[in-house]
C-alpha cells in the first residue's frame, strides 16, 4: 500500500486564497522519460502533479517516483479508449459500457496504487445515428458505476466539460449541466472539473462563470488559447480568473496542462506570477 502523503486528500491549509499549483506530466516535462518528470516538476517547485495517461508504466513504479521526488499525485484520468486517437471514447458511446466498466475497475487499482484523490472520468462524442439523450443516459449510468467503485479506494470521479469549438460533437460542454447531472444523481464522489482553456473556448466569461461555480469545483486545469500553450503564448486574462478562486474557498490544485512552446522549465514564467497573488492576499 502506497503511503497516504502520495496523493493524499488535501484541504486548504493556506486558508481563503492559497492556491496551490500543480503540473500535468503526460504534456509536459516531456524532454524526460515519465519516471524522471516526477523530479523534474518538483525540481521546478511544484508538489502537485496529474497525469493523462500511464503511458505503459505501472501504477507502483509512477508512486515510487512521486514519493522519491516528495510530490503528491493529485489526479489521473481513467482509460479514454480510442478518444486519443480521434475516436469516440468510453464514458458516454452506447455499445461501449462493458469496456468502459472494465476501464474502471482497472483504474481502480490504479488509484490504489498512487493512493491519488481524484479521477477524471474522460470525455466522449456523440456517435453519428445516436441520439444525445441516448448518450446522456449511458454517461450516468457510468457515472454511477465508477462513483460507487471509486469511492472504495478514496477517489473522486470528476466530470470535465469540453469544448465544441475543438469538439463539435462532445458529449457533456456545459458546466451547468455538469453540476445539474452531479445533484441529480446524487453521489458525494462526483465533482467538477473545470478548464480554463475549454471555457474560454466555449465563450464563457471566466470571472463570471467561476464566481457562480468555485464553491463546486473540485479541480482546476488551465492552458492558454489558442494552441493550448502555457499563459501568455494566447489570449486568456488568467489573473482576473485566479483572483476569483483566489478569494474563494477553494482548496483544490490548480495545474498547468499545456503543450510547452519550448523546454518546460524556459515556460514556466506564470508561476511566479500566479503565485504572487497568494503574497497579495497574505499582505492585504
Amino acid at each position: 500500500m502506497v503511503s497516504r502523503t502520495i496523493g493524499a486528500k488535501q484541504g486548504n491549509s493556506m486558508g481563503c486564497g492559497g492556491m496551490k499549483f500543480a503540473v500535468n506530466l503526460t504534456v509536459m516535462f516531456k524532454e524526460y522519460p515519465l519516471l524522471e518528470r516526477f523530479q523534474a516538476a518538483a525540481n521546478a517547485g511544484f508538489k502537485g502533479v496529474e497525469l493523462l495517461t500511464l503511458d505503459g508504466v505501472h501504477a507502483e513504479e509512477l508512486a515510487a517516483a512521486a514519493r522519491k521526488a516528495g510530490v503528491e499525485v493529485v489526479l489521473f484520468n481513467n482509460n479514454m479508449g480510442d478518444f486519443l486517437n480521434n475516436g469516440l471514447g468510453l464514458s458516454g458511446v452506447p455499445g461501449r459500457q462493458r469496456e468502459f466498466r472494465e476501464s474502471i475497475d482497472e483504474s481502480q487499482l490504479i488509484a490504489a496504487a498512487l493512493n491519488v484523490p481524484n479521477m477524471h472520468i474522460g470525455p466522449s462524442l456523440i456517435p453519428k445515428g445516436i441520439e444525445r439523450d441516448r448518450c446522456m443516459e449511458v454517461y450516468k449510468e457510468n457515472l454511477m458505476y465508477a462513483a460507487d467503485k471509486m469511492e472504495k479506494v478514496g477517489a473522486k470521479v470528476l466530470l470535465e466539460p469540453m469544448n465544441y469549438q475543438d469538439m463539435p460533437a462532445a458529449l457533456l460542454t456545459d458546466t451547468e449541466e455538469a453540476l445539474e447531472i452531479i445533484e441529480a444523481l446524487g453521489s458525494n464522489n462526483l465533482g467538477l472539473q473545470f478548464d480554463f482553456y475549454h471555457m474560454y473556448m466555449n465563450g464563457v466569461d471566466l470571472p463570471s462563470c467561476l464566481s457562480d461555480v468555485i464553491e463546486r469545483v473540485d479541480h482546476i486545469q488551465f492552458s492558454d488559447s489558442p494552441g493550448r500553450n502555457e499563459p501568455g503564448s494566447g489570449e486568456i486574462d488568467f489573473l482576473s480568473g485566479l483572483k476569483i478562486v483566489q478569494q474563494s474557498n477553494y482548496g483544490g490544485w490548480i495545474s498547468a496542462e499545456y503543450k510547452p512552446t519550448k523546454r518546460t522549465e524556459d515556460t514556466l514564467g506564470w508561476k511566479a506570477l500566479f503565485e504572487n497573488l497568494n503574497e497579495e492576499e497574505t499582505q492585504s
